[in-house]
């Protein structure tokens, strides 16, 4: 295991990175409070609150002072169990300077403390270079951020995370923990910091990490393969429990921002709905069937084919238990889409009358939605056919496609959303929002048909938590 290093490049001047890294004011914007001072032998300490094992606070000794150059100090608390060393490089770039960040002699730390380290030093520095940018980043691709309300107490819901046989309840189909020594663990074991795993999925896919932080009842943090760090936070909310779930260090490409930010944000939708399903209903909403069950990722492309991205237009298909016939009422008539999507929903015919809840629409009728807090849409249904099911405008920005087909003993629902505007600026409020909002209507359709549950927020004041914020 060698040391962390990361690299950064600052829209900054040289003295006024070096101000950030000497300046206790200034570390404490993008760090952690401090007594620091850039001098030789000068002791001092980062003071946080405790997290986990960590009693809040890291003692520093500055080892070497270079001016505008190079910064150097000991590193130690008692959730490392040894002194390592972190340096600051700076070097002129033009109008910027790059940042060279090392974090050495960590061999001998304790489990799952490179990787917390790895994963604290990626946000601090995310942190820093936002401090540094001459226009703000209207949308931060590289982290994904869901917050989401379960009607259940704090430690029943927290139950799912503290085993491999938890994280199998509501995530994954299999899960193997392993100490930090390499020995297999009982998935009904409870997990620790510095455990590794090995989890499958019903999709096929695989993926492994290490337990990085955990505090009962309150958070776990853990690596996620090669796609970063989640972080899942948990805390009271008067007779209900707040979970917000946070996946960062993704990368920023506009390949990237497709093919992994729009996937993860969607998967870990359905994942959070499915565990609250299970943990308010005792309902599990995942498809096992490896045909269908990847059904909800974006189109794999090899490499070598074309890879363009199209903005506008996205699909989803989902898999549910439930009749054709039935899928389709749910989707065609005001009862049913009151069922699973909007709150209320005002259908009105070419001639201006009311339709009646479980009157199917027809070609030409005209929609008033409003949603559980204050988002509300007007449109029309351009076509509709029992056979195969409809299209409605979205907006004045795009429309909406559902198919529906038999697929076992139930049905394979397909939803594409095109049409939409192609602007940097609108493929967050677009393809990513409106994407992952889907993916939770289907979630709660699936609950509906197959359970006869409600899984959405109906509270007005937290029912657009799951929706991005600009």
């Amino acid at each position: 295991m060698s040391g962390i290093n990361r690299e950064i490049l600052l829209e900054a001047p040289v003295d006024k990175v070096w101000d950030f890294l000497t300046e206790p004011s200034q570390v404490e914007q993008w760090l952690m409070p401090s007594d620091l001072s850039p001098e030789e032998g000068h002791r001092f300490t980062f003071d946080c609150p405790p997290s986990g094992n960590w009693d809040g606070r890291i003692f520093c000794e500055v080892q070497e002072v270079v001016h505008q150059k190079r910064l150097s100090y000991s590193w130690n608390a008692d959730d490392i169990g040894c002194q390592t060393i972190v340096t600051f490089e700076i070097e002129k770039k033009g109008d910027a300077t790059l940042l060279r960040l090392t974090h050495d002699e960590l061999e001998n730390a304790t489990p799952g403390a490179y990787g917390r380290h790895e994963a604290g030093w990626h946000r601090a520095l995310n942190a820093l270079s936002k401090l540094f940018k001459v226009e703000p980043q209207a949308f931060d691709w590289s982290e994904i951020k869901i917050d989401m309300y379960f009607d259940a107490d704090v430690e029943k819901t927290f139950e799912f995370l503290r085993t491999g046989e938890g994280f199998e309840r509501f995530l994954v189909s299999a899960a193997d923990n392993m100490w930090p020594d390499g020995r297999k663990k009982n998935h009904k074991a409870a997990l620790d910091i510095g455990d590794r795993f090995s989890w499958k999925f019903f999709t096929g896919n695989e993926t492994s990490g290490e337990i990085l932080n955990f505090e009962e009842d309150k958070f776990i943090l853990f690596s996620f393969g090669d796609v970063g760090w989640v972080r899942i936070t948990l805390s009271e909310a008067k007779d209900r429990t707040l979970v917000s779930l946070s996946h960062f260090g993704l990368a920023n490409t506009e390949e990237d921002q497709w093919h992994v930010h729009v996937n993860f944000r969607g998967w870990w939708m359905f994942y959070m709905m499915n565990w609250k399903s299970v943990v308010c209903h005792c309902h599990d909403l995942r498809d096992r069937s490896e045909e269908t069950a990847g059904s909800l990722s974006l189109p794999y492309r090899p490499d070598g084919e074309d890879r363009t991205i199209d903005w506008t237009v996205f699909d989803i298909f989902c898999q549910v238990d439930a009749a054709p016939e039935k899928v389709f009422q749910a989707w065609s008539t005001k009862a049913g889409l009151e069922s699973f999507f909007i709150r209320q929903i005002e259908i009105k015919n070419p001639e201006g009358e009311n339709r009646k809840p479980n009157e199917i629409v027809s070609e030409g009728d005209t929609y008033a939605w409003k949603g559980f807090h204050d988002w509300s849409l007007t449109g029309k249904f351009l076509t509709i056919d029992p056979q195969v099911c409809c299209t409605f405008t979205f907006g004045d920005d795009s429309n909406v496609t559902v198919t529906i087909q038999p697929s076992g003993d139930g049905s394979l629902v397909h939803l594409r959303q095109w049409a939409m505007v192609d602007e940097p600026g609108l493929r967050m409020p677009l393809v990513l929002n409106c994407r992952s909002c889907w993916i939770f209507f289907f979630a709660a359709l699936k609950a509906r048909l197959q359970f006869d549950v409600e899984i959405r927020d109906t509270n007005p004041k937290t029912a657009s938590s799951e929706s991005l914020r600009h």
